[in-house]
């Protein structure tokens, strides 16, 4: 995952929405299959996550969501070896300034919005291609509103990101290195170079998600787009394969708690979960003072 691009994301989204039911982050894995999760606690963890999802499905922001319905500390757990995307863009590297919780919260919030409005963006761009009998992939242009794609285009970091090679080749757009400048000879994992090291660079690019954010809820609220499937001759309702279905109100609870393999958001190794997946977003549930609360919500990529 640590080594997909923006675009590729979204494409590979298309794909995992069809089968999230078998889509189980490597966080999560079980260490006891049999734990069932008893009824009291499947409608409680589906009250939460329904009211969680109208709310950000309705909004695009997930930042009011947080005090609602996380966990108190979350922000403090964002640097406990949270690497589930965005946290997989970040590589640290000023040891004598650690990232705060608050710029680490806010770049949660700002990058997680961009990505919960990309998918339907993405999906939609997938589902005209396949209308007009075209099999390729939707290029970035055609997902994105063109003033997203000159601010993801103008920035060398955001376009490393959601940008590659054989794309910036198609749509004229010279290629860069790390620092931006064109025609790097260097491939030595160009990809890993391409991650916010320090607070400058965090809170610039917080900065920028947050315009883009800000562009993409204008554009969806001009042009909203919808996914109710179409009814056939027969009155049957027509299924799709490349996100024309996609409901980002659909949501799948796991049957089974999930014992954590190794320590995530700052929970050892053993903590239950309870787990969800709405619309192409991953939920974890723990319990807290007897209360479930959300302790992450990321996309299902791993």
């Amino acid at each position: 995952m640590s080594k997909m691009r923006l675009g590729r994301i979204i494409v590979c989204l298309l794909a995992v929405i069809l089968s999230m039911s078998a889509v189980m982050p490597m966080r999560a894995q079980s260490a006891a299959e049999n734990d069932c999760i008893t009824a009291a606690e499947q409608r409680e963890a589906r009250e939460l996550v329904e009211q969680f999802n109208k709310k950000f499905v309705e909004t695009n922001d997930i930042a009011p969501l947080i005090k609602d319905y996380f966990v108190p500390d979350f922000a403090t757990r964002l640097g406990q070896h949270a690497d589930t995307l965005p946290f997989t863009l970040i590589d640290w590297k000023d040891t004598s300034a650690p990232p705060a919780a608050s710029d680490l919260q806010q770049f949660y919030v700002a990058s997680t919005n961009v990505l919960h409005m990309l998918f339907p963006l993405g999906a939609d761009a997938m589902r005209k291609h396949r209308e007009r009998g075209d099999q390729q992939e939707p290029k970035l242009a055609e997902i994105l509103p063109p003033a997203a794609l000159e601010l993801v285009l103008s920035d060398p970091l955001l376009r490393a990101w959601a940008v590659d090679e054989e794309e910036e080749s198609k749509q004229n757009v010279p290629a860069t290195n790390e620092l931006g400048d064109a025609g790097n000879d260097d491939k030595q994992d160009a990809d890993d170079a391409h991650r916010i090291e320090n607070t400058a660079q965090l809170c610039h690019y917080t900065e920028l998600c947050e315009q883009l954010a800000k562009i993409l809820h204008e554009h969806l609220a001009a042009h909203p787009i919808s996914f109710e499937r179409e009814a056939v001759s027969d009155g049957v309702e027509s299924e799709s394969d490349d996100g024309a279905s996609f409901d980002p109100n659909k949501i799948e609870m796991f049957e089974h708690a999930r014992m954590l393999s190794d320590e995530f958001y700052g929970y050892p190794k053993g903590t239950r979960l309870i787990c969800a997946n709405v619309g192409m977003l991953h939920v974890e549930i723990v319990r807290v003072d007897d209360k479930l609360r959300i302790l992450s919500v990321y996309l299902i990529i791993e």
